[in-house]
């Protein structure tokens, strides 16, 4: 019967039960791959750390396995026709073993859920995985977040995003990206209609990746989920991306906080009009305050209109009218003193 491993990798500092622990993980991943080549395991989830979502069998398995283990585990990958998820995170395979990786799911129909998040994987990699992600009509979720994919990685990818039809979920936080590799993936969602969740956090791109990626948001009918906090994004970007939700009726979920314009009040009468035309909005976070009590009236008015589009476009249109939004003119913050 097919069923769930997790193996949890956990690194010892002490050397003689590190050497103890390095004969034990071999013993343990020998057996892992084997019971992967004898299509034993469904679910493969070899993270770095416990999870308090991980389910199914546990093995602990202490350190990484690099390149030459991520080959091993390959050739048993292609010989298992009821894995459909590859968890692998943090392993430092790099791109050596990325591509292996790549090639055993070249002829793979079953798995739907690869994560190979933290893997100092590189555009070497990326082109492998690039090119099977063009053919693979498997594959749902794919998290390579946590990888050094930089611009070039990106715009590999982003040709593969332009043709795959079947991916719903895509990591590219921490990825290094910056506005050139942003401008190729935006150009990709121009006629994708099945990616539901893109994740761009925590990347390094600014107004001119932003600029491009909501001209693309105008007329993509796709995306639910969009993460783009945490990057280099300005007061233009921002402006951008806000106008562009006037268009877009897709959208449930924007992510902004953490770049430099974010919070300010320009950013939120920016978001404040454009809520006036979108009704699809659900959750729009562009402070990480958690302070509440001390929102401006224009930050309170903008969590009116989320909460109104909660309650669905017919009802949405009815409070906002209520609201005589068009008499908005948003309270200038004070400037603060030097004491």
């Amino acid at each position: 019967m097919s069923q769930t491993l997790s193996v949890v990798s956990e690194v010892d500092s002490n050397e003689d039960e590190e050497s103890e622990n390095n004969e034990t993980s071999m013993t343990l991943f020998e057996e892992v791959v084997q019971r992967v080549r004898d299509s034993d395991i469904k679910d493969l989830n070899l993270s770095l750390t416990k999870d308090r979502w991980t389910s199914g069998e546990h093995v602990y398995l202490p350190g990484p396995i690099y390149g030459e283990g991520a080959a091993h585990l390959a050739t048993a990958i292609h010989q298992n026709t009821n894995l459909v998820s590859i968890k692998l995170a943090f392993h430092g395979i790099g791109d050596e073993g990325a591509t292996t990786i790549a090639s055993a799911l070249c002829d793979n129909d079953s798995v739907a859920h690869l994560n190979l998040e933290g893997n100092w994987i590189g555009p070497e990699g990326a082109a492998s995985l690039a090119e099977i992600l063009c053919h693979n009509a498997k594959l749902r979720i794919v998290n390579l977040g946590h990888n050094p994919l930089g611009d070039e990685g990106a715009i590999l990818l982003s040709e593969a995003l332009g043709v795959n039809g079947h991916i719903r979920t895509l990591d590219l936080s921490h990825a290094e990206i910056g506005d050139e590799g942003l401008k190729c993936l935006a150009q990709s969602l121009y006629h994708n209609r099945h990616t539901n969740a893109l994740y761009l956090d925590h990347n390094v791109f600014g107004d001119e990746g932003a600029i491009a990626l909501a001209n693309a948001l105008r007329c993509n009918i796709g995306i639910k989920i969009l993460g783009i906090h945490s990057n280099d994004i300005g007061t233009s970007g921002i402006q951008a991306i806000a106008e562009s939700l006037k268009h877009n009726h897709t959208l449930r979920s924007l992510y902004l906080h953490d770049n430099e314009d974010a919070s300010s009040s320009s950013t939120v009468k920016a978001l404040v009009e454009a809520l006036r035309y979108n009704h699809s909005i659900r959750s729009i976070v562009w402070t990480t305050s958690c302070y509440p009590s001390k929102a401006t009236n224009s930050e309170k008015l903008l969590e009116k209109m989320i909460c109104a589009n909660r309650e669905g476009t017919t009802e949405a249109k009815r409070i906002k009218a209520s609201m005589n939004i068009s008499s908005f003119e948003p309270v200038q913050e004070p400037e603060l003193v030097p004491s």
